[in-house]
C-alpha cells in the first residue's frame, strides 16, 4: 500500500513538472481523473510525444488523455510492471498503482533505476478505504472500460451443452455466440423444422442481464417483417432460456465476407435496399437496432436480408436509465451514442455507413485503432475516412450516413431514394 510519503512525493513530482501548484479537489484521484494534467506534464518533458490533449468532459475522451498518457510514459522508459491501467484511474479502482507510475517516471527522468515496485496486494479505492487485489468480487455493474474490454475478447466456438434436447427441439451444431450465450442449430422433432436456439445458462446471469434478455423477447415478439429474423417464441426451465428465432442459412454477412473477399458497389447497393427496409420497419416502430453491423446481418441463399441480434436494442418510447446508455460496438457507435446524447433512429444510419465500408474494404472505419482510440476520432472527426475508389455516388451516401447532426442524416426511407441505390440495386 502506498504510503501518504509516496502521495506527497507524487504530487510535489506533478507540482514540480509543471512549475505551479496543484489545486486538489477533493482528492488525487478527481484532480488526475480527466487526464489532462498527466497529458500537461509529458507536453512539458516531451513535447512529441502528446501532439493533443482534449479538455472536454466526456468519459471517452478522458480515457483516451489517459491512454495516451500511459503510452509516453512507455516511451520515456518506465518499467510496464509499474504501469498503471486506465480503469486504476479513472474509476479509481487503485491510486496505489497510480501513484507508484508517477514515482517511477520520476526515477527515470533522475537515471535512477526503475525498479518493480510492490503494491499489487493491497490498495486504496478513491474513498480512501483498503481493497484486497487479488480477492475483492467484480462488481456486476457494467463500467466504461468493460465496454471496450468485451468488445474485444476473442469468442471461442460455442460448445454444445450435455442435455442436447429442449422440449420438442433436438440441438445440432453451435451455430454462434453472443453477449449472453450460444446459438444453435436445432431439430424440430415433431414438424422437422430447422430453426436456430438462443440458448442463456441462467446461474451465469444477474438480474440485470435477465431483465435485458426478457427485454430481448419481448421486442421480438412485437416485431414481423420479411428483413428481420423471425421469432417462434421461448422455453424457460430452471436451467436455461431458450430463445426460438428462424433458422437463417447463409450465417452473417461477415462470414459470407470472410469466405468470397470484399463485394463490389453494386452487391453492396442490394443488400443495403434490404438493410434500409428493415431499419425503415424498425424506426417506424420506435426501435433503433443500436448494434447493426455485418456480424449481425444474416442471409439466405437467394439474398435476402434478415437483422438479428437485438440486445441492445432500445425502444424509444422506453424511457429509462438506460436510454442514453453506451451501447453498441465501438467502430460501429454514432458520436451521440458515444457522448451519451440520446439514441435516435438515425444512429442506425450512421452505422449502416460503417456496415458500407465494413463491406466494400474487409474492415470497419478506425479498424487498425484500439477501441477508446477509435472512438475518440468518432466524436472529434469530421467524418470517418471514405475508402478510395468509389463512386462519387456511394461518397454521397456516405457522407449522408456520417452527418456529426443526426437530423441531418435524414431517415431510411429516404436513403432508399438517394441516386447510389436507385443506379445500382435491382429493383
Amino acid at each position: 500500500m502506498s504510503s501518504k510519503n509516496d502521495e506527497q512525493a507524487a504530487i510535489a513530482f506533478i507540482e514540480t513538472t509543471l512549475g505551479e501548484k496543484l489545486s486538489i479537489n477533493e482528492n488525487l484521484q478527481r484532480t488526475l481523473r480527466s487526464g489532462v494534467i498527466l497529458c500537461r506534464m509529458i507536453q512539458k518533458i516531451k513535447p512529441e510525444l502528446m501532439p493533443r490533449i482534449s479538455a472536454r468532459p466526456l468519459p471517452f475522451l478522458q480515457m483516451e488523455n489517459i491512454h495516451n498518457f500511459l503510452n509516453a510514459v512507455k516511451e520515456l522508459g518506465v518499467n510496464p510492471a509499474n504501469l498503471f491501467q486506465t480503469g486504476d484511474l479513472y474509476e479509481g479502482t487503485d491510486m496505489d498503482k497510480v501513484i507508484h507510475t508517477l514515482i517511477s517516471l520520476d526515477k527515470v527522468l533522475k537515471g535512477e533505476p526503475d525498479d518493480v515496485l510492490d503494491g499489487s496486494n493491497t490498495s486504496l479505492n478513491s474513498n480512501g478505504s483498503k481493497k484486497s487485489g487479488s480477492n475483492e468480487k467484480k462488481n456486476k455493474h457494467i463500467s466504461t472500460i468493460e465496454i471496450f474490454e468485451q468488445s474485444q475478447r476473442n469468442i471461442k466456438s460455442p460448445t454444445l451443452d450435455e442435455d442436447r434436447e429442449v422440449e420438442q427441439y433436438q440441438l445440432g451444431n453451435g451455430i454462434g455466440r453472443g453477449q449472453f450465450g450460444c446459438v444453435y442449430r436445432a431439430l424440430n422433432l415433431v414438424t422437422g423444422q430447422i430453426v436456430a436456439i438462443k440458448r442463456i445458462k441462467l446461474e451465469d446471469q444477474n438480474k440485470e442481464d435477465i431483465d435485458s434478455l426478457m427485454q430481448e423477447v419481448e421486442l421480438l415478439q412485437s416485431l414481423s417483417h420479411p428483413c428481420i429474423v423471425s421469432y417462434y417464441g421461448f422455453i424457460l426451465n430452471e436451467e436455461y432460456l431458450n430463445i426460438i428465432l428462424e433458422f437463417v442459412e447463409n450465417g452473417s454477412l461477415l462470414n459470407t465476407l470472410k469466405s468470397f473477399g470484399n463485394f463490389p458497389e453494386k452487391l453492396i447497393a442490394n443488400y443495403t435496399v434490404k438493410i434500409l427496409e428493415g431499419l425503415e420497419y424498425l424506426h417506424a416502430k420506435g426501435v433503433v437496432h443500436c448494434d447493426l453491423k455485418a456480424a449481425n446481418v444474416l442471409t439466405t441463399k437467394s439474398g435476402d436480408v434478415k437483422l438479428t441480434d437485438f440486445g441492445v436494442s432500445r425502444r424509444l418510447n422506453v424511457m429509462d436509465e438506460k436510454t442514453s446508455a453506451v451501447v453498441g460496438t465501438p467502430n460501429w457507435m454514432a458520436p451521440e451514442i458515444i457522448t451519451m446524447s440520446g439514441i435516435v433512429p438515425q444512429s442506425d444510419l450512421w452505422s449502416l455507413g460503417c456496415t458500407i465500408i465494413e463491406l466494400y474494404t474487409g474492415k470497419p472505419p478506425y479498424y487498425d485503432l484500439l477501441p477508446m482510440a477509435a472512438l475518440f476520432h468518432i466524436v472529434e472527426d469530421n467524418s470517418p475516412p471514405l475508402p478510395d475508389n468509389i463512386s462519387e455516388e456511394m461518397a454521397d451516401f456516405l457522407h449522408i450516413c456520417f452527418k456529426k447532426e443526426p437530423a441531418e442524416r435524414t431517415t431510411a426511407t429516404e436513403l432508399l431514394e438517394h441516386k447510389w441505390i436507385l443506379h445500382n440495386a435491382h429493383h
